[in-house]
């Protein structure tokens, strides 16, 4: 399993780890995501799964927001066919907040929100990527 930590931890930490056949980005404590930090986070999915094989799971803890200009951003980047991303969060407002994301930004790549952790990472893992991201 290999692991690498955001590289602004002290002000935007997470963890980004791949576990075996998914890439697993895991959020600590309340902090509104930046262009900067998704452009630090798709730098290093692109390192740890160069061919965009890997689906994402993103777990997010109560009070995480994504500020518009990154949603835009992550909806450019991400043109392409690539990599599915389940998110979980226990928070209703997260889960709306990230189906917005998918009717508004349309996405090429599979976007499913899950309350479950479990039901995330058992659909992460069902949908290989496509690469291109």
């Amino acid at each position: 399993m290999q692991k690498q930590q955001g590289a602004t931890q002290a002000a935007w930490p997470y963890e980004l780890e791949r576990q075996d056949d998914v890439l697993r980005i895991a959020f600590r404590g309340a902090q509104q995501v930046g262009s900067a930090q998704m452009k630090e986070i798709l730098r290093q999915l692109a390192a740890l799964d160069p061919g965009a094989q890997a689906a994402v799971l993103l777990d997010c803890p109560a009070g995480i927001s994504v500020a518009d200009d990154t949603r835009a951003l992550l909806a450019r980047a991400c043109r392409s066919a690539c990599r599915p991303v389940a998110i979980t969060t226990p928070e209703l407002d997260l889960r709306l907040q990230a189906q917005v994301f998918k009717v508004v930004h349309r996405p090429v790549f599979p976007v499913r929100v899950f309350a479950s952790h479990a039901e995330a990472l058992q659909w992460a893992r069902s949908r290989p990527g496509t690469g291109g991201c």
